[in-house]
């Protein structure tokens, strides 16, 4: 996903991370990341208001805290790394 995003400092090598396995559009996928936050119930907001469009997101969500955690959308994230 870091390279999709160009993300820099990620974790690059499957035993520094951990494998998140998702099912999108019938694909299932691997995704390495660096770490589980938690499991909470959100809202989501359209990135459109904000941000404009965003390749592989979806949306966002304002956390308790003020902070801000976006949406990825795993179908089009696989459809990005597989084009």
């Amino acid at each position: 996903m870091w390279q999709v995003f160009g993300l820099q400092g990620a974790v690059e090598k499957p035993e520094d991370g951990i494998l998140l396995v998702v099912n999108a559009g019938g694909r299932k996928a691997g995704l390495l990341i660096d770490e589980v936050l938690g499991n909470q119930q959100i809202v989501i907001k359209s990135l459109s208001e904000y941000l404009g469009k965003v390749d592989g997101v979806s949306g966002c969500s304002i956390l308790g805290d003020g902070s801000v955690s976006f949406i990825v959308d795993t179908g089009r994230l696989l459809s990005l790394v597989l084009e």
